[in-house]
């Protein structure tokens, strides 16, 4: 029978994985579609993202890691927004061309396996079951037992409180670099291109960004540092205001900042935190 040596080689020699993707975030809403990840800093999402009571709204996302360059398409309204990333720190550049592999943080989680799960059909399919995970996630891998190619992964983003599947996972050899394109296709209106800086913050940055975090939060600080969390906890507190009716100068004028500076400053304390090995966040609750 196969063993998780088996799976590790799999996913270790992926160049390119293909999958269908289905997550839910804390608030009920549910984003599902494809995703293509590849050798080459390459990321390609097509999704639909389902508010409860709203129309599904479809869009594309892709990421050129060697270009520096996030295209973002919303298929109804035919709008296309490139954002350019600008003052990487050189070290961390280096780091990002030399390794350029989207499929990386699955491929350290599966260094380890916490414990087998036995045996389950999916699909008509005889599958084994491991368990692996980190400090912010813990994901099951459902394989082939004949194979050991993956079938199926499920698991949570704990920190963010966010559920997802992966599944009908194909292994590509050759990449289409037409998927992967961050040109704005035909038809579509271009907007402004926006710049979003990888220059590593200071203590300002932290701190500011903090009181405002903990104010969405009640007066309590955020259990890690993660944009996964801040994104949750601002559609979290913009929910709270709408739901309540609150129209005080405090709650829209919080509202305005956090849409407006703090994606920056968001990006400014975590590229603080990865070129600062020292760092070491300690603020939860």
């Amino acid at each position: 029978s196969i063993v998780w040596a088996d799976v590790q080689k799999h996913i270790e020699q992926a160049k390119c994985m293909k999958m269908k993707t289905a997550v839910t975030l804390p608030d009920g809403t549910k984003v599902h579609g494809r995703q293509v990840m590849a050798i080459g800093g390459l990321v390609r999402q097509d999704l639909s993202v389902v508010k409860t009571g709203e129309k599904p709204m479809d869009m594309v996302i892709i990421m050129n890691h060697d270009k520096g360059i996030l295209l973002t398409l919303m298929k109804d309204q035919k709008l296309a927004t490139q954002t350019k990333f600008t003052d990487m720190p050189k070290a961390m550049r280096d780091k990002v061309l030399k390794e350029k592999d989207q499929l990386a943080e699955i491929k350290q989680m599966i260094r380890n396996a916490e414990k087998e799960l036995g045996d389950k059909m999916i699909n008509s399919v005889k599958t084994k079951g491991f368990r692996v995970n980190n400090e912010r996630t813990v994901m099951d891998i459902w394989v082939d037992a004949k194979t050991a190619l993956p079938i199926r992964m499920e698991g949570e983003i704990t920190n963010a409180k966010t559920k997802f599947v992966l599944s009908d996972i194909e292994f590509v050899k050759t990449i289409d670099p037409g998927l992967f394109s961050v040109e704005p296709p035909k038809g579509y209106k271009i907007q402004p291109q926006q710049t979003l800086s990888m220059a590593p913050g200071g203590i300002k940055d932290l701190t500011s960004l903090l009181e405002m975090w903990a104010q969405v939060r009640g007066g309590a600080y955020p259990e890690a540092i993660e944009a996964g969390l801040f994104s949750t906890d601002i559609r979290t507190y913009a929910k709270k205001v709408k739901d309540k009716g609150d129209r005080s100068k405090e709650s829209q004028l919080l509202l305005a900042k956090l849409g407006k500076a703090d994606p920056q400053r968001l990006v400014s304390v975590l590229m603080l935190m990865q070129s600062n090995e020292t760092f070491h966040y300690q603020g939860k609750g």
